[in-house]
Order: structure tokens, then C-alpha cells, then sequence
């Protein structure tokens, strides 16, 4: 029988790199996985997996243009990848190449046409190109994919229905559609009520629509949460009769009647 010492010089001699890589992903010390994710592939050199690892790295450091190649021959390795394909056109985004990014969200979507994240993130870049009609198709089937479900009597909510409902509330509020704004805002608060922008601008609807208690309650509660939001708030116009409210003494003393 083999002691346990005995495996321990083996795991010294010939280290794991891909499992040490992965727990240093995990661990967020990602110039440290490089360093083991390159070690691998002089020996696994035909593992897609690897080479996503290693560009997750890359594109967590910044490093976007590096990571494409990762990307690139993990989809080559295994065209069905549907992670890989979304990610290197999030990269390819942050590299000012939107229309690139394009062909890859379609084939991840291709590949698993059920991944919410791809057809957030594709919502995203049909935002930046101005193609507003197309961007809220794609957040709407974000929606269709993350019904809010149950788990011991709580919302189990996946986060990308929370960033897609935000992103269409943004709109509205921009479109001055308060009401909807309103309606999506206070889903969000009941799903996620740490979400950073959502008491904020629920406030901001609230005021819109002339709803001066509700406003400065939301706001306390945004205020709450990041004491940066008061800041913001002086200089906000929907707040402009909001911050003499009795409920905001404490954060705006001097703006009391």
C-alpha cells in the first residue's frame, strides 16, 4: 500500500497545473492561474477548457486584445462552446470591434440558444449601436428565459433578469414612460433589493409622478445603501422638491422648510 507521503511527492513532482489554475481563477489571482494554465497546455495543448481559462484571465486583468486568441482556439476546439463565443465577443466589444462581436453572440446563441447572459450582453452591444428596437427584443427573451421561482417559500431570481429589467427601465425613464419605469423598478426591489440603482431611480419615478412620499422614502433607502446617492441627489432635477421632505432631515438638513 501507498502512503499518503508518497502521493504528495508525486502531486510535487508532476503538479496538477490545470486544477492549481483553477483554484487560483476562483481565488481571483488571475496573473498566478496564467502561470499554471500555460504549464498545462504544454501538455494538454488540445483542451479548450484550458485555453478559456486562460483567456478569462486575460479579460479579467484587462487584457482584452490578449485574450482573443484563447478565445478564438477554444471555439476551434470545440465549436459549440457557448461561453467561450460569448465572452470573446464581450472582448471584442471592449476593443471597439461591435460588429464583430455580432457573428458571435448569433452562433453562441446557436450553441445554447437558453443562456440568458448571451442574449443580455447582445442587448447590450445593440444599445451602443443604436439599434434600440433590437436591444429590448433581447432583453425581453432574457425575461422569457428567467421566470422567478420559488425555494423555501423565497424568489430564487437569476441575476440577469434584475440587469435586463433594469436596462429597461432605463429607457423608460428616459422615454419620461414613468409609470412603467415605476412598475419594473418595484419588481426589482422585490427581487433584488440590494441592487445598487434601483431605489434610486424607483425615487426618481416616484417623483416624477408627483408621488413626494413614496420619492423621499425611496430615496432614504437608496441613501441608505450608499451614502454616495446623496451626492448625486442634490443635483438631481426630479429631486429638486423632494429633499425638504421630512423623511430626508437627517441626510439634507439644510434643505428643510
Amino acid at each position: 500500500m501507498f502512503g499518503g507521503s508518497f502521493f504528495k511527492k508525486l502531486d510535487e513532482m508532476f503538479p496538477n497545473h490545470q486544477k492549481l489554475g483553477d483554484d487560483l481563477l476562483k481565488k481571483k489571482k488571475y496573473k498566478e492561474a496564467i502561470e499554471h494554465y500555460e504549464k498545462a497546455l504544454a501538455i494538454q495543448q488540445m483542451n479548450p477548457y484550458l485555453h478559456y481559462n486562460w483567456a478569462t484571465c486575460l479579460f479579467a486583468l484587462g487584457r482584452y486584445k490578449e485574450s482573443l486568441p484563447h478565445f478564438r482556439r477554444a471555439v476551434q476546439l470545440n465549436p459549440n462552446f457557448a461561453d467561450a463565443l460569448c465572452h470573446w465577443g464581450i472582448a471584442l466589444i471592449h476593443i471597439n470591434q461591435p460588429h464583430q462581436a455580432l457573428s458571435k453572440f448569433v452562433k453562441a446563441s446557436y450553441a445554447d440558444p437558453n443562456d440568458p447572459k448571451i442574449y443580455f450582453h447582445w442587448g447590450l452591444l445593440f444599445e451602443q449601436l443604436n439599434k434600440i428596437e433590437q436591444a429590448f427584443e433581447k432583453y425581453q427573451k432574457v425575461l422569457e428565459l428567467t421566470p422567478v421561482e420559488q425555494e423555501d417559500g423565497k424568489p430564487k431570481v437569476n441575476k440577469f433578469r434584475i440587469m435586463a429589467l433594469n436596462q429597461l427601465a432605463m429607457n423608460d425613464l428616459n422615454q419620461q414612460k414613468y409609470q412603467e419605469a415605476l412598475n419594473k423598478y418595484k419588481e426589482i426591489v422585490s427581487l433584488a433589493p440590494e441592487f445598487p440603482p434601483a431605489l434610486y431611480n424607483l425615487a426618481i419615478s416616484y417623483a416624477r409622478l408627483f408621488q413626494p412620499d413614496q420619492a423621499a422614502k425611496s430615496l432614504k433607502l437608496a441613501i441608505d445603501q450608499d451614502l454616495k446617492a446623496a451626492k448625486r441627489a442634490r443635483i438631481e432635477p426630479a429631486f429638486k422638491n423632494i429633499l425638504s421632505h421630512p423623511e430626508l432631515k437627517s441626510y439634507f438638513p439644510d434643505q428643510q422648510k
